[in-house]
C-alpha cells in the first residue's frame, strides 16, 4: 500500500495543524519517500512537524506546476532537506498570472531565491523518479479541461496569454501491479489525466487518483457547472477510480461528488495520513 500525509490543505482535521490555500502531500511507498508540492509557505514544514514526519526523509520533491500556492514552501524545503531531488515540468522564471475581478493581473508565480531555483530540474519528456514513480506530461485533449481556468495567465513576449499548462505533471506511483495517480490541481483536466497515463501505462489498473479538480474558484467564488459536475460523474462512475480530493475542488463540490459517487469519493485535509 502507499502512505499519503497530508501537510497542507486548505481545511484540517487536527488542532496542532493549521490550513491555508494550497496543497502539500508526502507519499511513501516501498523505498521511496515523494513530496508533491510544498504549499505557499513554510506552514507544510510546521504542520509536518506535528504531525511527526520527517521532510529529511524526503527524497524527492515533485513540483506538480508552478503556482505559488503549491510552490511557495519551496525555500524552506530547500533548507530542511539539502539533498533531495526536486523535478518541474517548467523553467524557474517562467511568469504566471491571475486576473482579479477580470482585469487586474496578480502575480502566481513560483517565487524562490536564485540558489534554491538553481536545484529544480526542468523536464521536458516523462521522467523516471524510482522504480515505482514517474513523472509525466498530460498528452490527451480529448476531454474538457475545467472551466475556471478562465482567469489563469502565462507572461508571453506579447504580454499574457491564457495559460495551457503544459507545465502540469502527473505523478504516476506503482504499487502491487496497480497505479495511484497524483495531480495537485487538475488544470488540464481529471479525465485528461487519467486518459494520459492510460497511453502510457497499456492494461494496467488505476486505483487512485489523488489530488485538486480545479471545480472551484476562491477569488470569484465560482464553481465548475453541474453539467460538468455530472459528465465527470459518468466517467469516473465507469473507470471504477477511487478518488481522495480536497483544496481546489471545493467543499460545495465535494458534496455533491459524495451525493453521487459515494464511497468511491474521499475528502483528503490537513493532518490526515491514509493508505491508498
Amino acid at each position: 500500500m502507499i502512505t499519503i500525509s497530508v501537510l497542507l490543505e486548505n481545511t484540517t482535521k487536527l488542532v496542532s495543524t493549521k490550513a491555508k490555500h494550497g496543497l502539500s502531500i508526502a507519499i511513501d511507498a516501498k523505498d521511496s519517500h515523494i513530496l508533491l508540492d510544498v504549499g505557499p509557505n513554510a506552514l507544510f514544514a510546521k504542520n509536518a512537524l506535528q504531525m511527526q514526519y520527517d521532510l529529511r526523509k524526503i527524497d524527492t520533491l515533485v513540483l506538480s506546476h508552478s503556482h505559488v500556492d503549491h510552490t511557495g514552501g519551496l525555500s524552506t524545503f530547500a533548507q530542511i532537506n539539502p539533498t533531495a531531488d526536486i523535478f518541474l515540468f517548467d523553467n524557474p522564471d517562467s511568469r504566471y498570472y491571475v486576473k482579479v475581478l477580470g482585469f487586474l493581473p496578480f502575480n502566481v508565480s513560483l517565487k524562490a531565491p536564485r540558489a534554491v531555483a538553481k536545484r529544480i530540474t526542468t523536464l521536458h519528456d516523462n521522467h523516471s523518479i524510482h522504480a515505482n514513480a514517474c513523472f509525466i506530461k498530460n498528452t490527451c485533449t480529448a476531454y474538457s479541461k475545467p472551466q475556471l481556468n478562465v482567469n489563469l495567465y502565462k507572461k508571453e513576449k506579447d504580454g499574457l496569454v491564457s495559460d495551457n499548462f503544459s507545465h502540469e505533471g502527473i505523478l504516476v506511483i506503482e504499487d502491487e501491479g496497480e497505479l495511484v495517480l497524483f495531480n495537485s490541481c487538475s488544470h488540464t483536466g481529471v479525465c485528461n489525466s487519467i486518459e494520459s497515463v492510460r497511453q502510457q501505462y497499456k492494461n494496467q489498473k488505476i486505483r487512485a487518483y489523488v489530488g485538486g479538480f480545479h471545480f472551484h474558484d476562491p477569488l470569484r467564488n465560482a464553481n465548475e457547472s453541474k453539467e460538468n459536475l455530472d459528465a465527470f460523474v459518468r466517467y469516473i462512475q465507469e473507470s471504477g477510480i477511487n478518488l481522495y480530493t480536497g483544496h481546489c475542488t471545493g467543499i460545495e463540490n465535494i458534496r455533491y461528488l459524495q451525493s453521487k459517487l459515494g464511497d468511491q469519493i474521499q475528502r483528503i485535509a490537513t493532518g490526515e495520513s491514509l493508505c491508498i
